[in-house]
């Protein structure tokens, strides 16, 4: 668990800027310190333990000692990047946190470049950066109205085959790890999850009052193929489309007879 608020720096290096081309790739066995990333354009995906990690300008980047990653370039940009060694509760996970505000962590990074640069004391760049570090990766708090977001999007894109935490975290402007906290505290399911569960609903809706078939059903519903569907659709309500179909044909034929 990364806790900016708990960790001690015992050495800062000098900034500089990456430059990466698109289509760049790069196997990190093992960092040999800890880095704080920013984008001043482009976009690099990440992949740690599993996980797609995407730096872009609306994101920072922090990448733990002994982290183990690869790195791809989606797009030629401009990556501002401080190297540091620390202590405290660092994980070995490669996180992204939503850029809190640009405009003010870019003026530090570029304070701290000056200090260096110019060969200022120690004390200040320590002090500068310590700003830096909690202003871009303090956790970042619910926000009355986030979850709502979240949610009036999810509506509007339900039944779009490529709806997924990582479209909707991104056109929030918010982080997949915050979207997932939100979902938790507001919700108590996964974003994945209520997505689900609002489909099927759908597809319930669908097998009871339409002739549709189940292809055309999953596909109306959002689901990428019809295999997806039954399987999802078996885990979750018991029985597959066409047995759920079936049964509601029949209980509607035993109401209209006992009339």
């Amino acid at each position: 668990m990364f806790e900016p608020d708990k960790i001690v720096v015992t050495e800062i290096y000098e900034p500089f800027t990456v430059l990466s081309k698109k289509g760049k790739y790069l196997e990190q066995k093992s960092r040999k310190n800890c880095g704080l990333s920013f984008c001043l354009g482009g976009r690099i995906q990440y992949l740690s333990k599993g996980k797609e990690i995407v730096s872009d300008e609306r994101s920072v980047v922090f990448l733990p000692e002994g982290a183990k990653y690869t790195l791809l370039g989606e797009s030629d940009g401009r990556f501002p990047l401080i190297n540091f060694k620390c202590t405290g509760e660092l994980g070995d996970e490669v996180l992204s946190f939503p850029m809190p505000d640009k405009a003010a962590c870019i003026r530090l990074y570029e304070r701290i470049k000056d200090l260096f640069l110019l060969q200022g004391s120690r004390l200040e760049i320590f002090a500068t950066f310590y700003e830096l570090l909690q202003l871009a990766c303090a956790e970042e708090k619910p926000r009355v109205g986030r979850l709502e977001e979240a949610l009036a999007y999810i509506e509007t894109h339900l039944f779009e085959p490529c709806l997924s935490n990582e479209s909707i975290a991104r056109d929030l402007g918010i982080s997949e790890v915050y979207l997932r906290k939100l979902f938790r505290q507001g919700v108590r399911t996964t974003p994945k999850q209520y997505v689900l569960g609002l489909r099927l609903a759908r597809a319930k809706q669908l097998l009871c009052h339409t002739s549709f078939s189940v292809t055309q059903i999953s596909a109306e519903c959002g689901f990428s193929c019809v295999y997806h569907f039954c399987r999802a659709f078996k885990s979750k309500v018991g029985c597959t489309p066409g047995e759920f179909a079936s049964r509601s044909a029949f209980a509607e034929d035993g109401e209209f007879s006992a009339i």
